[in-house]
């Protein structure tokens, strides 16, 4: 359908990705993945592509519990098809909307399996001042780097902590 050509389009221009194979011990009784776990799929990609951007100049110790870092403050998944197991989920990341103190992640997760994307996700990151506990401007140099990554040609895929680049990814189109 239209709907999953275009979900699969999406996945196919995201710059981040993240791979993990999925685990027999998050099956539901129907053995499907269960729901809560495509959730940890999207934190599993989110941190990696949170530890790449720690790696950008001037983003050292971004994710500090003491300085500025990333919380969520909204998420939600829409399910396309049951994952089940054997398969590997990779997590396609793409930012859009960044604010003044926030900015929209967006998730597609690719079944090799099924070879389409099996759900679609979101979480809206607030950036907050852990040592006031109040929100925080996106620092400039986080900005340049989503800005880069997520609009550049450059790709980058994550399989645990070794990554990968691939050069010539088409543009994301919303």
């Amino acid at each position: 359908s239209d709907r999953h050509r275009q979900s699969n389009e999406r996945f196919e221009r995201c710059r981040f990705r993240y791979a993990a194979p999925l685990v027999w011990g998050e099956m539901d009784y129907f053995q499907h993945l269960n729901n809560c776990h495509y959730y940890r799929y999207c934190e599993s990609a989110r941190v990696a592509h949170f530890a790449f951007l720690e790696q950008q100049p001037g983003l050292a110790g971004f994710c500090s519990p003491t300085g500025l870092g990333p919380i969520i403050g909204e998420s939600g998944l829409r399910f396309k098809a049951a994952a089940t197991f054997p398969d590997v989920l990779t997590v396609g990341v793409h930012v859009t909307d960044i604010g003044d103190t926030s900015f929209r992640e967006h998730y597609f997760m690719w079944s090799e399996a099924m070879q389409r994307v099996c759900a679609e996700g979101f979480a809206e990151v607030v950036v907050v001042d852990y040592g006031s506990g109040k929100r925080a401007r996106v620092p400039e140099e986080l900005r340049a780097a989503l800005q880069q990554l997520h609009s550049s040609n450059r790709e980058i895929e994550h399989r645990g902590v070794v990554g990968k680049f691939v050069l010539d990814a088409p543009p994301f189109m919303p």
